[in-house]
C-alpha cells in the first residue's frame, strides 16, 4: 500500500519526538525527514500544533474504535494510557515543551469523547433522569482530565489505571445517587 505525504509527515514528526523537544523541531526538520516539500506539509496541516493535535485525536480514535462498546471505562482508560505509554518519550518531549497547554487541551477534548461514549452506554441502561445527565458528563470528564494531568506532571511515575480502578471502588455508589 502507497504511504501518501500526510502519513510521511505524521511519521517522520512522530520519529523526531522521540529524539527531542517539539520546540526544536522545525517544518523544514519534519518535510527534510519525510522527503516531501513544505507545500505538502501546509496541505495537511497548518502548522506543527495542528500536526500534534491531528496525531493525538487520531491515536485516540484508534483505541476508542476499538472500545467503541465501553461497558467500563476503565477498560477504555486503559487503553489511551496504554497508548501514552507506547509514545512516552514523545510525550514527555510534548509535556515539557511550549505546546503543553495545547497538548492538555488535546486531552480534554479525548476525556470528553471517553466519557460521552461510556455515558451513552450506561445511559441506555440505566433510568438516569435527563437533567442530571451533562452535570455526570462534566464531572467525569473534569476528573478524568485532573487525573491525566496529575499523572503527567508526576512524569507518568505511577500505575494510573490502578489509581481508576481503587476510585471506582471506593465510590460504587455514586451513581445509585443520580437514579431516580
Amino acid at each position: 500500500m502507497r504511504i501518501t505525504a500526510k502519513e510521511k509527515i505524521e511519521k517522520e514528526f512522530v520519529s523526531l519526538l522521540s529524539e527531542k523537544d517539539i520546540d526544536d523541531i522545525s517544518i523544514t526538520d519534519i518535510v527534510s525527514g519525510a522527503g516531501v516539500n513544505r507545500n505538502s506539509f501546509y496541505y495537511h496541516f497548518k502548522d506543527i500544533e495542528d500536526l500534534l493535535y491531528s496525531i493525538v485525536i487520531q491515536q485516540a480514535e484508534e483505541k476508542i474504535k476499538e472500545h467503541s462498546s465501553i461497558d467500563s471505562i476503565e477498560e477504555c482508560i486503559k487503553a489511551l494510557i496504554s497508548t501514552t505509554l507506547e509514545h512516552r518519550t514523545e510525550i514527555e518531549h510534548i509535556y515539557s515543551s511550549s505546546k503543553r497547554a495545547a497538548y492538555e487541551q488535546h486531552v480534554l477534548k479525548v476525556c470528553n469523547t471517553v466519557i460521552r461514549i461510556y455515558a451513552a452506554a450506561l445511559f441506555s441502561k440505566e433510568q438516569i433522569p435527563a437533567k442530571y445527565r451533562e452535570p455526570l458528563i462534566r464531572f467525569y470528564r473534569c476528573e478524568c482530565f485532573g487525573q491525566i494531568i496529575e499523572w503527567l506532571n508526576s512524569g507518568m511515575s505511577y500505575d494510573i489505571a490502578e489509581e481508576f480502578a481503587i476510585l471506582k471502588e471506593l465510590d460504587p455508589g455514586m451513581m445509585q445517587m443520580f437514579k431516580n
